[in-house]
């Protein structure tokens, strides 16, 4: 949930020989990477404005049930052929493809025609990409990188011309003893005589890899360091990928490089940014009526707000005021001091509140939770669509093994005398200064049913409140947003290749209004409570609260940059197998880099974390350490529901795994990320199953299927491409290397792709099945399934 080529694979032997050696190495290696996923020809967007469409329904109370009601799923799942949807468009296929397998491209070529009278992007409106760690759905914050110490100081302000005759420079701006704290697009707009911008006229435009469209002069760079490009006589605009590719590096190894536009911006995560004004306080606090109008809050620091009206940003009585501009209906900003004033420096509880009329439309389609942290959940005239929360779960726990799980996992949260267990340690862990309370974490054991999924939500969960097999997905997000398209396109793949549901837990303030259960007749959308902005955790901690409380027998859980592929249900019937009440966790699939304690992870915690793991070091093995690390794609049972209420309380209660047998205490609430905290869970309770990577790196790993498709034996060898290599090998868990299983694909962050790879791999499963390539992949074999694979590598050290 994060920024992920040559002849190796995404993860074969170079990343691991880089990742060896030391950080700079590493740099090295991750511009190598992204230079070789930029290299991948991009499908062209088709023509057509094609809308899509999602659903949501709100549920009655949890039903009474008996323990007859739950029953376990078959053990044999069916490939699911998806339901019947219009194919709009295929990607016709590549130079390259034609050369390599001319079968794949004979595929493309037929429908042509089939797709001519398609006009424009498959979206119009797509906005910001998410953070992956920070928060689930916007860009990382281009944040300014602060001088040396010894140029502080500094006051030159000259511009050194670069490549003589070119219009590109470096400018070096100074900062003359003071902060900037108006962001870039507020900032007074200043004209030297000759019309360019003065120095404080800099508008953001995009951040780096992403592509900035300015009407003026263009730079590159990150706080005093600048590269300017101007525009050549007659050209309207620059169009330009703000990448290492396209300018040069002026700061190697800042990661908060990106693009600012002397006028305002005409891309589109620009332009999203431009639908405010600032407004005065007073006008603002004086529309406020007690009891019928008040301020809700809408989103924390770093996330987004869509707000069809005033929204505020700061904290306790500190904060700046923001209304549409002349033309828009609402406000939609990040909540970022990136973007915004920084109205109260060092306060991380800065977060946005929407100022919301509980008379109007709008304020019926606002996530219950929202409301009910306002005090204005019983204003809704849509009723308690409520479906989990401590006493509707402590209600029904005794009525199936799955309820008396769900309420044992709910426990640890919604009881202030939860139930120890050995696992702590020798006494019972005390809570840290910074735990949530009590009240705080009940409310974040609340669910509800979107009032437009509610007959959906009846007829899939049934009269037992569970669903036999599901996908989950957790999301946030304004509903014109980037992040919404992603999650989108997730649910089209599970209606196209699965004949499973999918759940999508939402945590943000409201879904967009095309999501319909006509269009996805087997998506379910559950509104959940939202972490308020003290309690200073991860957004992406809601992926466990999700897998919780979407009462799901089997469950995989993906994130909205993800689609899956023909052949997924499979591993439904393996979860089963493997998650039991012998084995009650969440199994995770090998990741595909070999994180240790050379490198500190993906949630940059480092030392503190594998100080406790690996304690002789980077030169020791890391005793405690039990499998390689996983990606955060679990899957699960309902009998490992009570680890994730488990190590979700020892987060939020902020609790200290004790020193013991040589391995050093660690904080939980140090753990800062979803993933780690899977990993450190898995780790403690001595964990050893890990799949082979079903969650593919990238999805133009998919080529090597579009590249193998023929008729044929079912077991046939990789030639074509260069991504038929494994995941890397590492010298403990998986010395072979790690099989690869075409099941999904992750980092899918660009959801008009992603429709072209859906509909290209649509047409042919469609016409010819038969011929697709059998899933997994290993040694630059492919095999047909697991029994297959291990009759030829019986000590394969992953699942499949």
């Amino acid at each position: 949930m994060r920024r992920r080529r040559g002849r190796e694979s995404v993860c074969g032997s170079l990343p691991q020989l880089l990742w060896k050696t030391s950080l700079p190495a590493l740099l090295t290696y991750s511009v190598y990477l992204t230079y070789y996923l930029g290299s991948f020809p991009r499908p062209a967007i088709p023509a057509g404005n094609v809308d899509a469409v999602v659903a949501v329904v709100p549920a009655a109370p949890l039903p009474a049930v008996s323990p007859a009601d739950v029953q376990a799923p078959d053990a044999s799942v069916a490939v699911g052929q998806g339901v019947d949807a219009q194919v709009a468009d295929v990607q016709e296929p590549t130079a390259d493809e034609s050369a390599a397998g001319s079968e794949a491209a004979t595929i493309a070529q037929p429908l042509k025609d089939r797709f001519a009278h398609l006009s424009g992007d498959l979206y119009d409106v797509i906005g910001p990409e998410q953070s992956p760690k920070k928060q689930q759905w916007l860009p990382d914050p281009p944040a300014k990188k602060p001088l040396p110490p010894a140029e502080e100081h500094k006051r030159s302000e000259s511009e050194e011309e670069l490549n003589e005759g070119q219009d590109e420079e470096v400018e070096q701006e100074q900062q003359r003893g003071r902060k900037r704290q108006q962001k870039p697009h507020q900032r007074q707009e200043k004209k030297s005589k000759d019309g360019e911008a003065g120095d404080d006229t800099w508008h953001y435009c995009a951040k780096q890899w992403e592509e900035c469209v300015c009407p003026g002069t263009l730079r590159w760079g990150n706080g005093d360091t600048w590269l300017k490009k101007k525009r050549k006589k007659g050209e309207k605009e620059i169009k330009v990928s703000c990448s290492i590719m396209q300018f040069k590096d002026i700061l190697p190894g800042d990661d908060a490089k990106h693009c600012e536009c002397s006028e305002i911006p005409t891309n589109k995560a620009a332009l999203a940014q431009a639908t405010w004004k600032e407004v005065g306080a007073h006008e603002s606090e004086a529309a406020v009526v007690p009891g019928r109008i008040e301020w809700v809050f809408c989103a924390s620091q770093w996330q987004e707000c869509a707000c069809p009206g005033r929204v505020r940003w700061g904290n306790a009585g500190k904060w700046m005021y923001l209304a549409p501009k002349k033309g828009y209906t609402e406000v939609v900003v990040k909540c970022s001091i990136d973007f915004l004033a920084d109205v109260a420096p060092g306060d991380e509880a800065k977060h946005c509140d929407c100022l919301v009329d509980s008379s109007s439309e709008f304020f019926e389609q606002i996530n219950p939770g929202f409301l009910e942290l306002a005090g204005l959940g019983h204003l809704r005239k849509t009723g308690n669509d409520e479906i989990t929360s401590c006493a509707i779960l402590e209600s029904v726990a005794d009525l199936s093994p799955p309820d008396t799980q769900a309420w044992k996992a709910a426990e640890y949260l919604c009881n202030e005398k939860f139930p120890w267990d050995a696992v702590d340690g020798n006494a019972r862990p005390e809570a840290g200064e910074k735990s949530l309370d009590q009240a705080t974490m009940r409310r974040l054991m609340q669910t509800w049913v979107h009032p437009r999924f509610k007959e959906s939500y009846r007829r899939l969960y049934k009269d037992s409140g569970w669903l036999p097999r599901a996908f989950v997905n957790y999301y946030a997000g304004a509903p014109t947003g980037k992040i919404v398209n992603m999650t989108e396109e997730l649910v089209r793949s599970v209606h196209e290749f699965s004949e499973e549901a999918i759940v999508v837990m939402h945590f943000g303030f409201a879904t967009p209004e095309r999501w319909t259960p006509e269009e996805f007749p087997r998506l379910v959308v559950l509104h959940a409570a939202p972490m308020p902005p003290t309690a200073l955790r991860s957004f992406n901690f809601n992926k466990l609260r999700a897998m919780m409380l979407s009462r799901v027998i089997v469950g995989i859980e993906l994130d909205s940059d993800q689609w899956v592929a023909p052949g997924v249900d499979t591993m439904f019937a393996r979860t089963q197998q493997e998650v039991t009440e012998e084995y009650p966790m969440p199994i995770l699939p090998s990741h595909f880099l070999d994180w240790g304690p050379s490198g500190e992870g993906p949630g940059g915690i480092g030392a503190k974390l594998w100080d406790r793991y690996c304690p002789e070091g980077k030169e020791g093995k890391c005793r405690w350490q039990t499998q390689r690390w996983g990606h955060a794609h679990p899957t699960w049972t309902f009998w490992a529901v009570p680890f994730l209420g488990r190590w979700l309380r020892r987060n939020f209660r902020d609790e200290t795994l004790p020193a013991a047998d040589g391995k050093q205490a660690l904080q939980v609430r140090e753990v800062l990320e979803d993933e780690d905290l899977l990993n450190v869970a898995t780790w403690e309770e001595q964990g050893t199953k890990q799949w082979c990577k079903f969650d593919l790196p990238d999805p133009s790993e998919f080529e090597t299927v579009f590249l193998h498709v023929k008729k044929g034996s079912s077991r046939r060898t990789c030639t074509k491409g260069d991504m038929c290599d494994d995941i890397g090998a590492d010298g403990r868990w998986h010395p072979n290397g790690v099989a690869k299983m075409f099941f999904t694909a992750h980092h899918a962050v660009n959801p008009n792709e992603t429709r072209l790879y859906l509909r290209r791999m649509k047409v042919i499963a469609d016409t010819r099945r038969q011929e697709l390539p059998p899933p997994i992949l290993y040694h630059h074999r492919f095999f047909k399934d697991g029994d297959d694979l291990r009759s030829v590598h019986p000590d394969l050290t992953c699942l499949v």
